[in-house]
């Protein structure tokens, strides 16, 4: 058996939580560096890092975060922003360990086009969303249908399936209880029609407005686990969670003799 664990790219850097965004304003590097180290110890293996909400600011405040992460955690990074042009930047001047990811790509025709020359000169992952100008479908055959024709415009310029996280994007249950099946449905297509594709998610959406929301949260990822699921944006701080993954990998046979389900328990990274 050859099954790889489930990928964990940490969300907290992220200047939409108010206490970020003003280590990141402060340029206070201890707290940065503190909350970069504390995703990494609970068990992520990359950091997702976004400057989004800082407007202006946006290209030099996530480039000070992306050099005080690169020195302070050995991990790589998610380069996450709206923005083609930042992208661009922080891949020209990225150091970090391993090989960084664009956080993220679409079906909008110019985005598409952008991106697809970086990632091409930066040898690097993408994430690839399942939106176009269209803005997000509402079905799971129309996202898998975006899905495809981006997964086809980045094969048919030299780009490795196996370099693709497709995202089938995940809507919050508190404007639509019918939005979970849908991303369930997406994903499922993803990786029957692409199964050497990866698929991730944004999982602290599905949440968004509704009280406790680690038990949605939890939950929702031990079943898209069982649907396919290879890797998830998400705060691996959350109580529960990275021992949620680590239970369903070995129910879903992904963990042999429980190897990994064993140490973390004898780590004290599981429940009581």
């Amino acid at each position: 058996m050859n099954v790889i664990p489930m990928y964990i790219i940490g969300e907290r850097l992220n200047t939409s939580i108010p206490e970020i965004s003003k280590a990141v304003k402060s340029r206070d590097k201890d707290k940065i560096i503190e909350e970069a180290c504390a995703q990494v110890e609970a068990g992520e293996a990359a950091l997702d890092i976004n400057a989004g909400t800082h407007g202006r600011s946006e290209e030099d405040d996530v480039l000070w975060m992306m050099d005080v992460v690169t020195d302070g955690a050995n991990v790589p990074l998610s380069l996450d922003s709206s923005n083609a042009g930042i992208i661009e930047v922080c891949l020209n001047q990225y150091k970090g360990p391993g090989t960084p990811i664009i956080n993220s790509i679409n079906g909008e025709a110019a985005k598409l086009e952008a991106l697809t020359k970086l990632i091409k000169e930066h040898h690097c992952d993408v994430i690839a969303l399942a939106m176009d100008e269209r803005g997000i479908p509402d079905t799971a055959a129309a996202r898998l249908e975006v899905i495809t024709k981006v997964i086809d415009h980045l094969e048919n310029e030299g780009i490795a399936r196996s370099r693709i996280y497709a995202d089938p994007l995940v809507i919050p249950v508190s404007t639509d209880t019918s939005k979970a099946l849908c991303t369930i449905e997406t994903l499922q297509g993803i990786k029957k029609d692409f199964p050497e594709v990866k698929t991730i998610v944004g999982l602290s959406n599905i949440s968004f407005g509704l009280p406790k929301s680690k038990l949605l949260n939890r939950t929702f990822l031990a079943i898209l686990i069982a649907s396919g699921l290879d890797a998830a944006i998400l705060d691996p701080t959350m109580p529960g969670i990275m021992p949620t993954v680590k239970a369903a990998e070995v129910l879903l046979n992904h963990d042999e003799f429980c190897t990994n389900y064993l140490s973390a328990y004898r780590s004290g990274k599981l429940e009581p």
